[in-house]
């Protein structure tokens, strides 16, 4: 009767099993040592640079929670929800990346890239679900149910990219292939689905910029895939991307940006359609020396997506997806004597049909470098999230503090 997501008042009009008491004594831990190797060599020819990195992180959570709900106002008795749970999941992550360039000559470039990374999660749930119902100083009950479960999560990914361009005097154009592949394995103890998707494409685009005060640079992108992991995976994607940028003197910078995606999939999977475009605008400013600066963004995304889904003891029918997104930023900062002052301020207000909310997000953070590799610094923090259906998951977070940076 108290937490329904559906509706803002009770069921039958009446809270009678009020919310008595609720505990969350848990404790999460979670280590995540990392290791990462970086090479790169480079002369008039040729650059290569490659990278290696290896993760392995180790989560465990204990303690319990609960719940408890006065029944009939406390007349009846009570009932206690509580999990008494212990879990633990480890993950490890191996990722690589090499990158070549080779000049040709007359304006030709070559350029090869190849990333592969492999990750390996597994976790583990052990303890019990526990509903106690009775009367304070009297007679309790409990019902048990045991948990006992465990999941994993194997995910392998390689791409490989080629690229040919050539430069000219305020131009350039360019085209190649590209391959990608995902190797999953998920599942749980009784369901274990090994899908290997694989998709290839090829992309073209150009450049021009004849001043500092304009450059203008477009890509077309097209991609086809085949096998799916999860229903709604597409077989065919297309982007194309428009970006303006100019350098207008003074220490101003002027930006726009557009891009527009379409995805799908055939029926016989799930009969996907994605279209979204969005775009963006920029302004900058800052000072010579750079001690002194603001700027401005302005960003409109919309989304909408449509997947054939059934509905038992209905038939078929469509799930409709839309996001209408417009995202305004403001940035600054400057510098009084040793200390320096920088600010932020974002708006985002989704209006889609779909769950339209409300998000704010602001920061004011001020430094001033010490002896020997210190900085000590103020900052507060505001965060803001509403929600126009419910307000189950509305939060405003204030944040502020004193931090101690060392670097040695």
């Amino acid at each position: 009767d108290r937490w329904e997501p559906a509706a803002a008042a009770p069921l039958f009009d009446a809270n009678i099993n009020p919310l008595a008491g609720l505990a969350t004594p848990r404790n999460n831990t979670t280590d995540v040592p990392t290791s990462r190797l970086i090479a790169s060599y480079r002369n008039d020819r040729v650059e290569v640079a490659g990278s290696f990195l290896y993760s392995r992180a180790d989560m465990d959570s204990t303690g319990s929670r609960a719940l408890a709900v006065d029944l009939q106002h406390g007349s009846v008795g009570q009932a206690r929800y509580i999990d008494n749970l212990v879990g633990s999941a480890r993950q490890d992550t191996k990722a690589a990346n090499v990158d070549a360039a080779v000049q040709l000559g007359s304006g030709w470039s070559l350029r090869l890239a190849g990333d592969y990374r492999d990750a390996t999660q597994d976790s583990n749930l052990l303890g019990a679900h526990i509903l106690r119902i009775g009367r304070p100083g009297g007679f309790w009950r409990d019902i048990t149910q045991p948990v006992q479960d465990q999941g994993f999560f194997d995910v392998k990914d390689t791409s490989g990219r080629i690229e040919l361009a050539k430069r000219g005097f305020g131009w350039g154009v360019w085209g190649g292939y590209q391959a990608v592949s995902r190797d999953v394995s998920f599942g749980t103890l009784s369901y274990d689905p090994n899908t290997k998707r694989t998709g290839d494409g090829w992309f073209a685009g150009g450049s021009w910029s004849r001043t500092p005060k304009l450059r203008i640079s477009a890509e077309y992108q097209r991609g086809t895939f085949e096998h799916y992991v999860f229903r709604t995976d597409p077989e065919l994607a297309d982007r194309f991307t428009l970006r303006i940028d100019s350098r207008v003197g003074g220490g101003w910078q002027l930006g726009a940006r557009a891009r527009v995606e379409w995805a799908e999939n055939p029926v016989s999977v799930a009969g996907v359609k994605r279209r979204s475009h969005s775009y963006g605008v920029t302004a900058a400013w800052a000072n010579k020396t750079g001690s002194a600066g603001f700027g401005f963004t302005a960003d409109m995304t919309e989304v909408n997506n449509q997947t054939d889904i059934f509905i038992i003891h209905q038939g078929p029918a469509q799930s409709l997806y839309n996001v209408d997104i417009l995202a305004l930023g403001a940035n600054g900062h400057f510098q009084i004597g040793r200390v320096n002052v920088d600010a932020d301020l974002t708006k985002l207000r989704d209006a889609g049909t779909s769950w339209p909310l409300t998000a704010w997000a602001a920061g004011v953070r001020a430094a001033i470098d010490g002896p020997k590799g210190t900085q000590f610094a103020l900052f507060g923090q505001y965060r803001s999230y509403t929600e126009d259906f419910l307000t189950l998951n509305d939060y405003y977070v204030t944040r502020y503090g004193v931090s101690l940076r060392w670097r040695f």
